[in-house]
């Protein structure tokens, strides 16, 4: 159920087809393009393509799946976004589970944080 509503509401708030609002976004879309295109984990965008040890690999190596499924971009952006909300959710249910598993918190509270 928390699932679910986490998706609804993130679904609600999106702002579609919008990429970069927070520096990272940007990104991890493009470390998603380079482990797609040229298998490499660089920023493609900048001059000498830089090697980028800051972020994990995870996340932009999902991206990369969907850039290899739907490789016209922004048309790809949405897909992105909605995999965005897919792990925030996960997250949030797993979170709940985890305090409510080991009596951190009671469900009421943990429902609400």
């Amino acid at each position: 159920m928390l699932l679910c509503i986490t998706l609804f509401f993130g679904n609600l708030i999106i702002v579609k087809n919008v990429c970069g609002v927070y520096h990272d976004d940007g990104i991890y879309v493009v470390l998603g393009k380079a482990l797609s295109e040229e298998n490499v984990y660089r920023l493609i965008s900048l001059p000498d393509s830089p090697v980028h040890y800051k972020y994990p690999i995870i996340y932009p190596f999902f991206l990369s799946i969907v850039w290899n499924i739907w490789p016209s971009f922004p048309e790809n952006l949405l897909i992105m976004q909605y995999l965005n909300i897919i792990f925030g959710a996960l997250f949030v249910s797993a979170s709940y589970l985890f305090l409510t598993k080991y009596n951190y918190v009671d469900r009421s509270i943990a429902f609400l944080s």
